[in-house]
């Protein structure tokens, strides 16, 4: 006979959040079929991929996590009786009762969700409005004569964030400064960088900063036009209706899940700054800017997609480049692996640079015929400095570094953790340090006891015993500096796991729960068996196969 449980998606046990994540891992490919089947629905236009419903991005689109929640259900029924259900809203309700009627599904707080959710698109309009505001107002007829007087420009995307600007400093250039410090000035004077804009807030201020650590910019706003706004705020009106036919993902009827991602997707600021992209390569072939090299900075995100669209469209014959600066989970995060579709469909760079030659085959495993190549790891150099290894700190305690990556949800569930093991370790035996993103809130650890790091990155690995990260390139260099790492599990949908294809199961944990967490530190830290001390092999292997070194003739290679 089954046992009956009751089962909440938005608190699952450690043995469900793993069956979640295999799941996620393994219905990738079933799931390219059905935006295959979606989007042969539409009226064919590729501005639907600027859209979150094509986007794969885990952090933007819930329907393939609504999707796996499906899966999810179905395995756990076949050998248990779920009486009582909550989700998280009414589109998975209804998908779930119209195969289980039996089970009593509840929508937490779905009243609220729903005026919330209406509230959101009208908010995501004024922000967007606002934006374009802010960048009319940055526009400069100076700067627009000085590209289309330029003769071969080399065009590096790089970003404007808000947190990348501090003390009258602007620090987003990290990877074209290294690029930058290796070439000639005949090159340097052709790179020209190109800002996807994130701040809302008027621009001048940020622009003369910037200028003041590099003199060659070409900003998107200085070329668009009203109309070029225009439709791109409201691109959903051009692109029509889905077909109202029935789509099935493993039996299930979706149309609920797929209208509810197009509805909430109305005036995103992704999907905004993925078509005035689209619209900005337009208005440079109308002024005859001569482009010799596009190189893009490439996570196959809406953003990246209007870009290369962009590109292709109106620069055919232009070369470009997507660099996939970063180590990152490429086995689970499905959005860094191209499609078939969107090869087809010109959304991506006549070339991927990835830094890493074991990385290209997993770029690789959706789409065949994608050109890939490696390039330095512009910004990850230190790695290569066996003095960043030598362990010196002042402190005999055991230090336990925590990364955060500046994420509310990962920080708020890191801290939630934290407060219940903390009192588990003596505070004269162990230390816990914070290493806060730039955007980190560290309010939501206001009753702990920790120490903030401010060292420089790889000083704070080397001191370190054991890392506590999210899924972040982080984890990865931990382990080359021989540390063992607790992962943040997500206990509500997938954990990205950068390490879970090329390090070893004994050198890190997925962890969910405190007992978990607590028995990894002191699993990790307490036995001296247990003690990981750097190995050379390994670190040796990572920085062979996932690390390219950055040399003067490899950067020349680049920017060709």
């Amino acid at each position: 006979m089954k046992k009956k449980i009751s089962l909440d998606l938005d608190n699952l046990s450690p043995e469900n959040c793993r069956k979640l994540d295999n799941i996620y891992f393994r219905s990738q490919k079933n799931f390219l079929s059905v935006l295959d089947t979606i989007f042969k629905q539409t009226n064919g236009d590729r501005k639907w991929f600027f859209s979150s419903l094509f986007g794969r991005d885990h952090q933007q689109s819930k329907l393939y996590l609504n999707l796996c929640y499906l899966k999810l259900i179905d395995e756990i029924q076949k050998k248990n009786k779920i009486e009582t259900l909550s989700v998280e809203n009414s589109a998975l309700k209804n998908t779930i009762l119209s195969r289980y009627p039996e089970i009593n599904v509840k929508v937490r707080n779905e009243y609220f969700k729903f005026f919330s959710n209406l509230l959101k698109i009208f908010y995501n309009l004024i922000v967007n409005l606002i934006f374009i505001l802010n960048l009319a107002l940055a526009k400069s007829k100076v700067r627009k004569n000085k590209i289309i007087s330029q003769k071969k420009i080399i065009l590096i995307e790089t970003f404007f964030l808000k947190n990348m600007f501090k003390n009258n400093q602007y620090f987003g250039g990290k990877y074209p400064s290294a690029i930058l410090e290796k070439i000639d000035k005949k090159t340097k004077d052709k790179v020209f960088l190109c800002p996807t804009i994130l701040i809302n807030r008027p621009l001048k201020k940020y622009i003369r900063i910037a200028e003041k650590s590099y003199k060659n910019y070409v900003f998107f706003f200085d070329f668009l036009n009203l109309k070029d706004y225009f439709k791109s705020l409201f691109n959903f009106f051009y692109l029509g209706r889905i077909k109202k036919k029935d789509i099935y993902f493993n039996s299930y009827k979706i149309n609920f899940l797929i209208s509810r991602e197009k509805i909430l997707n109305t005036f995103s600021q992704s999907t905004f700054v993925a078509n005035i992209n689209y619209y900005f390569f337009k208005r440079l072939q109308e002024n005859d800017v001569d482009l010799e090299l596009v190189i893009d900075w490439y996570e196959n995100q809406v953003i990246d997609r209007g870009f290369n669209l962009g590109k292709n469209t109106f620069f055919p014959n232009t070369k470009s480049k997507g660099y996939m600066g970063y180590v990152a989970d490429f086995d689970g995060v499905q959005h860094f692996k191209p499609s078939i579709l969107e090869k087809k469909t010109d959304l991506l760079p006549n070339e991927i640079n990835v830094i890493g030659k074991n990385i290209k085959k997993k770029v690789k495993v959706f789409c065949k015929s994608i050109k890939i190549s490696t390039a330095p790891a512009f910004r990850n150099q230190y790695l290569f400095s066996s003095n960043n290894y030598k362990k010196q700190r002042k402190t005999k305690k055991k230090i336990i570094l925590i990364i955060l990556n500046g994420t509310v949800k990962e920080e708020k569930n890191i801290s939630n953790i934290l407060r219940i093991i903390q009192k588990k370790f003596s505070q004269n035996n162990y230390l816990f340090r914070v290493r806060p993103h730039r955007i980190s809130n560290l309010k939501e650890m206001g009753n702990l006891v920790f120490e903030i790091d401010k060292n420089n990155f790889q000083k704070s690995l080397s001191e370190s015993d054991l890392v506590i990260s999210g899924g972040s390139t982080a984890s990865v260099e931990a382990v080359i500096f021989g540390k063992k790492v607790i992962l943040i599990g997500n206990n509500n949908e997938f954990t990205v796991n950068p390490l879970r294809s090329f390090a070893g199961k004994d050198l890190y944990k997925v962890c969910y729960s405190p007992s978990e967490y607590e028995k990894a530190i002191k699993l990790y830290l307490n036995k001296g068996r247990n003690r990981i001390k750097k190995k050379s092999n390994l670190g040796k292997h990572l920085l062979k196969n996932y690390f390219e070194r950055t040399t003067v003739n490899k950067c020349i290679s680049f920017l060709r």
